[in-house]
């Protein structure tokens, strides 16, 4: 009887604990490509938040999403701003002339060419371990271009670095060096004439002081603050369902005594009914004896 209703209440457990464990996660992305969503997860992994890569869509249309704790859902927001993430892949000389446009004119060329040369040239910085996100921009006077012997006007160069440092301090990349790449993939450009703009971004670690939160004597990280919360919550509604399983058990048990009881003083009344009838008959019996002697 009681086992049937345990069985009720311990499938409304298991599905509070799955609507629990689900509340406990937010989505911080959406649409992503595989490699866009792989990139925000080191990232994030690298700042001591854990996240899940979900997927969407088709086997023709695969898209991704990333979801991580509520708890940790705004640090990893900051974390993203200021890893420029998700990362927006930058056209290379592949992209733009593989989309199969009509013949350009001289000014789409140039533009076209410029375009590519950006991105390829941002795509070799951002493969630079502990570069975060590099724009490039290229100015080629229109001389140049035409090949026109000029000498009034030269190429230059604008670059823009966001970066972090390497585990042991250093900056990932020379300064000299970043120049010579750039002026080495344009005709004309010096290395003089390339300037740079570098961003440093420090690590948004939170320090081991801030990483726990104490619950009495007990000290749980930050990140696993919630779990540690749904879990204390699902072993009160464990022993909740254990009390009231206890207290059912103990009713019934003392329901069974009561009728053992009644049982048993009504056949000891019984037995003394029939003790008292016999013992009536016997000195009746005893009685009439005697009356027939006299």
């Amino acid at each position: 009887m009681y086992i049937g209703k345990l069985s009720y209440k311990v499938k409304v457990f298991i599905l509070v604990v799955a609507v629990l464990l689900t509340a406990c996660k937010v989505r911080i992305q959406e649409d992503l490509s595989e490699e866009q969503a792989n990139k925000i997860i080191v990232v994030l992994s690298q700042n001591d938040i854990e996240a899940e890569k979900r997927r969407r869509g088709n086997d023709r249309d695969k898209r991704y999403e990333v979801w991580v704790s509520k708890a940790l859902a705004d640090k990893a927001w900051r974390v993203m701003k200021e890893n420029d993430l998700p990362l927006v892949n930058k056209d290379g000389i592949a992209e733009v002339y593989g989309k199969g446009n009509l013949v350009p004119s001289i000014m789409e060329e140039k533009a076209l060419y410029l375009r590519a040369l950006q991105g390829e040239l941002a795509k070799t910085l951002n493969s630079i371990e502990g570069v975060i996100n590099a724009r490039v921009h290229i100015v080629i006077p229109d001389d140049i271009f035409l090949n026109e012997d000029n000498d009034r006007a030269l190429p230059k160069a604008a670059v823009f670095i966001k970066y972090h440092l390497r585990e042991d301090g250093s900056v990932p990349f020379k300064e000299n060096e970043i120049k010579a790449l750039i002026a080495g993939a344009v005709k004309g450009l010096e290395e003089r004439n390339v300037q740079l703009i570098l961003q440093q971004i420090y690590s948004t670690k939170i320090t081991q002081q801030q990483a726990f939160k104490r619950y009495g004597l007990i000290k749980v990280s930050e990140d696993t603050a919630e779990k540690f919360n749904v879990l204390m919550l699902l072993i009160l509604l464990l022993i909740i369902i254990l009390v009231v399983f206890i207290f059912l058990q103990l009713g019934e048990n003392y329901k069974l005594r009561r009728e053992i009881y009644l049982l048993t003083e009504k056949k000891k009344k019984s037995n003394l009914s029939s003790m008292n009838e016999n013992l009536i008959f016997n000195n009746s019996v005893i009685d009439k004896g005697g009356n027939y002697g006299g």
